[in-house]
């Protein structure tokens, strides 16, 4: 009896691959998504921080450090509002990432279900193989007993 052998082995094995890039793709956009969200957390952070300095600071006035300040806050600012801008990217390339990952799983799929159905094929055609086998070898006894029997 021949073993399993899988005509589109190949084409599966591809496609597996194709999913495990896929899946690893994905994953580095989600770092970099979450990277970038703690990145604007953590700028958001010291902006908050610095603004409640400057609206509870009842020191003396000093020109030069509220200016300064003042420039950090506008530069904090600047950097928010840049990193808000990766997050949309990198929550774009996240979605994209995800939508390829879905249809590299749904290619694999497909040919696996292929797969299966082969598979279970191969199993039935062996089942039923074995049974005329068996069913042969019943025959010739029956015939061999009612031979000597005579």
């Amino acid at each position: 009896m021949r073993r399993f052998q899988f005509r589109l082995q190949a084409v599966l094995n591809h496609r597996k691959t194709l999913e495990e890039q896929r899946e690893r793709e994905f994953g580095e956009a989600q770092f970099r998504l979450q990277r970038a969200e703690m990145r604007y957390k953590e700028l958001e952070q010291e902006y908050l921080s610095l603004a409640s300095v400057r609206h509870s600071n009842n020191q003396r006035l000093d020109i030069q450090g509220t200016i300064a300040r003042e420039h950090y806050i506008a530069s904090l600012k600047f950097r928010m509002e840049k990193v808000e801008r990766e997050i949309d990217a990198a929550k774009i390339v996240a979605e994209e990432a995800k939508e390829l990952l879905v249809k590299a799983r749904q290619d694999r799929e497909a040919v696996s279900k292929i797969q299966e159905k082969a598979l279970y094929e191969y199993q039935r055609e062996n089942l039923r193989l074995d049974q005329e086998a068996f069913d042969e070898m019943a025959t010739v006894r029956y015939v061999r007993q009612n031979a000597q029997g005579r």
